[in-house]
């Protein structure tokens, strides 16, 4: 049978009156039962965290608030200190992503030029192609030993006017 804490354990030294109106059952005043309910039973048992007594929770209580308010405000400061890290990076890396644009933007402006050197190149290549080939076509090859014999000749003047200076150079080179 469970019994209100008033009945055995009186506060301020009172006693409370109990009546019986069935035999086994006790019955206790309204007064006493809101008043077992109104106490805060686990902190009486295993202690308050902000102390026992209600100036000792308000105290604590503002210490717990001014706890609270100090590690936001920490918080904040290394949410600032972060954010401006990142604003840094973020800074330098849109640096970066530029410097790559403009290297992109000259690399393809030299490849296109590289492109249409090579372009007339081939063109070039491509119309001495066709002479020759039309040249070696034509039934009189006085032309063809013409040219070979033109070539030749050539070939031995560049020799003798190179003179000495290209045996130098190659055998500097193998050296």
């Amino acid at each position: 049978m469970m019994v209100p804490d008033a009945v055995y354990c009186p506060e301020n030294g009172h006693s409370v009156a109990t009546q019986s109106s069935a035999p086994g059952n006790a019955s206790v005043p309204r007064s006493s039962v809101e008043s077992r309910y109104s106490v805060n039973h686990r902190a009486l048992l295993f202690g308050s965290r902000f102390g026992p007594g209600k100036e000792m929770n308000r105290k604590s209580l503002q210490a717990a608030e001014m706890s609270r308010a100090q590690v936001q405000d920490l918080l904040r400061e290394q949410n600032d200190k972060l954010v401006e890290g990142l604003e840094v990076q973020t800074v330098a890396l849109k640096q970066v992503a530029l410097d790559i644009r403009h290297e992109t933007a000259q690399s393809n402006m030299l490849v296109d030029k590289m492109g249409k050197h090579f372009e007339g190149a081939q063109h070039l290549l491509t119309k001495s192609q066709e002479q020759l080939h039309r040249i070696s076509k034509q039934a009189n090859n006085a032309h063809v030993c013409y040219m070979v014999g033109f070539a030749l000749v050539l070939l031995l003047i560049l020799y003798f006017l190179s003179g000495h200076r290209g045996q130098a150079a190659t055998s500097a080179f193998l050296k």
